[in-house]
């Protein structure tokens, strides 16, 4: 369609084709952005819900730790929980900030919603990036490290927050050319540079995600230690220990009556004098045994004694007690 033999009626034909493509390329162009901005959306969302679920973790521990008595291990437990929750509020705090900082900076009112320009790519990365590396990601990426490290005493597979190209496995173990520029760019590079306001925003939010995450896991392991060496006995009944079921007339029966208890959750194992004894459904060690002639006194009586032992485990503990019956 090109030269001075094109009929006006070409040209106009041609000239439309050309406006076709150029608003084709504007619509693929803003769908994408409208995807970047439901995921930054749906993101934030989930966010806020599992930020409110964390302080309903916190609150159980609370509750957990007021039930066990407030022993000092479970209130070093709720202490320790209390820091993570603080910790991880302070990170979102800042990443919030950030994130009002980069819509303002992009030319819009803070905490909107809705952007005047949801591309601005020009102006994301001078906030972002800078001109001399001095832009918003940097200081970002030194706290959201921080915070990984902090995270780490609680759940040591966590890994830094914030990688360069050459750091993160998804990137320096490609084996996809297209990658290998990727590779030498820094944190903020790899995020921010040439990146649209929503997607830089989805950016944001994502990583507030992965910090939720983090205390997520490490909430869960707290609440786990909470009660884990208490024993709640659930079982309770009477007892009488005799010093001999058996008195001539006119001597003293003496006995001991006292409360008993067991916990349905634990599954003892007993051994009578290192052999595995019978526990039945109570929890109670069946000792049966035949008794053997010998070493009688003078009034005729033969003493015998036999070892017990209970063990039980919880919580990856074993626990032993150990008796003595003569």
């Amino acid at each position: 369609m090109a030269g001075g033999k094109e009929t006006p009626r070409q040209k106009m034909i041609g000239m439309m084709y050309l406006v076709l493509t150029a608003l084709l390329a504007l619509q693929v162009n803003s769908a994408i952005l409208l995807k970047f901005k439901f995921i930054d959306d749906s993101l934030l969302g989930v966010n806020n819900k599992t930020s409110s679920a964390a302080d309903g973790t916190v609150k159980g521990i609370q509750a957990a730790v007021v039930k066990n008595q407030n022993q000092a291990r479970d209130l070093t437990v709720l202490k320790q929980s209390e820091e993570i929750h603080a910790k991880t509020k302070a990170m979102v705090a800042y990443l919030r900030d950030v994130r009002d900082k980069l819509v303002v900076a992009t030319g819009n009112p803070q905490g909107a919603t809705e952007y005047k320009d949801p591309s601005a790519d020009n102006k994301v990365m001078p906030a972002m990036i800078g001109g001399k590396k001095n832009g918003l990601a940097y200081p970002l990426k030194n706290e959201l490290n921080q915070y990984s490290d902090f995270i780490r005493q609680y759940v040591p597979a966590a890994t830094p927050l914030a990688l360069d190209g050459k750091d993160d496995p998804r990137i320096a173990n490609s084996k996809e050319t297209t990658t290998h520029d990727q590779r030498n760019k820094d944190f903020a590079e790899l995020n921010f540079e040439n990146t649209p306001l929503v997607a830089a925003l989805a950016v944001l939010s994502q990583k507030e995600t992965e910090v939720l995450k983090y205390e997520a896991d490490a909430l869960q392991k707290q609440a786990e230690k909470v009660g884990a060496k208490t024993i709640v006995f659930d079982k309770i009944g009477a007892f009488a220990s005799a010093e001999s079921n058996t008195v001539a007339a006119g001597t003293k029966y003496k006995a001991e009556l006292f409360l008993t208890a067991s916990a349905s959750s634990i599954s003892p194992r007993m051994t009578l004098n290192g052999s595995p004894l019978s526990v039945g459904s109570d929890g109670h060690g069946k000792v049966e045994f035949t008794a053997r002639p010998g070493g009688f006194d003078a009034s005729g009586n033969a003493k015998a004694s036999w070892n017990g032992t209970i063990r039980f485990n919880q919580n990856g503990r074993d626990t032993t007690f150990q008796v003595k019956v003569a």
